[in-house]
């Protein structure tokens, strides 16, 4: 997920070949029909560096709440991620390699969207998961540590109350994003991941991801997850 090409930073700073790759992406008729381009705009707090937490998820739930109703077919969702890689890989290579900011964010959500917008649009009892989890983990207590044992937020999280932690709505999306991250035959996925959260200022390496997965299966037990190996094999 990332903000729309019609920035005037981006097209000052973009190639004639990556703006045409954007106006390609945007005029497919099935990201019109299922990602609704117009809207694009209401995810600039997910780039910008000076947006605090609650806007960024008020921006996602602002998409959300829009794309979920529309109920596009998983056919159709990857058809969108494989057909919008390709343009922007091809249009967008000079950018890609600069490793410019705005086009990685983006070329890594179309990448990555089956398993976002999937998870995203996950719901119980009418609210959307990731917003009850956000919730959760945001009023996890602090621990009383005189000094970290990792950091502050992630200590949080590791020394929490299972129960705080184990819930189906989490259960749902991480099964949906690591299926899809550690699955071997998507080698780009993890790499995507890694790019997108750290340009949301979410600095994470393959090796913490892959902790993560054992965190997970440590803290909520083995069956939590769908495909527990370490490996990446089922």
């Amino acid at each position: 997920l990332a903000a729309p090409p019609t920035t005037t930073d981006f097209s000052l700073q973009s190639t004639l070949s990556c703006i045409a790759a954007f106006i390609e992406f945007v005029s497919d008729p099935l990201v019109i029909k299922c990602l609704l381009p117009g809207d694009f705009h209401n995810l600039d707090p997910l780039l910008d560096p000076h947006s605090t937490a609650l806007q960024k998820q008020n921006a996602i739930t602002a998409f959300v709440s829009k794309v979920c109703p529309l109920n596009c077919t998983d056919t159709e969702i990857k058809q969108i991620s494989e057909r919008g890689s390709k343009i922007i890989s091809k249009g967008c290579s000079k950018e890609l390699e600069d490793k410019n900011p705005f086009v990685l964010a983006a070329f890594a959500g179309i990448e990555l969207y089956p398993p976002l917008i999937k998870s995203l649009c996950l719901k119980e009892n009418g609210t959307f998961c990731f917003i009850k989890d956000a919730i959760t983990i945001a009023n996890l207590p602090p621990t009383n540590f005189t000094k970290p044992f990792i950091n502050p937020f992630a200590d949080k999280v590791v020394f929490c109350d299972y129960r705080s932690f184990c819930v189906p709505c989490f259960q749902d999306i991480i099964n949906t994003m690591f299926d899809v991250i550690f699955d071997p035959k998507n080698k780009d996925a993890l790499a995507s991941l890694i790019t997108l959260l750290g340009i949301l200022n979410v600095p994470i390496t393959e090796t913490e991801l892959e902790q993560s997965k054992l965190f997970v299966m440590i803290k909520c037990g083995f069956k939590f997850l769908d495909n527990p190996s370490l490996n990446g094999n089922n």
